[in-house]
């Protein structure tokens, strides 16, 4: 069980996604 490593995957991807969605909304505006 790598609950530690998930947990670092899953804070990296949130990051990731939240990035992406503001650079989509300075782009759409």
């Amino acid at each position: 069980m790598h609950s530690q490593s998930l947990l670092i995957f899953l804070s990296f991807l949130f990051s990731f996604l939240s990035f992406f969605f503001l650079f989509a909304l300075k782009k759409l505006k």
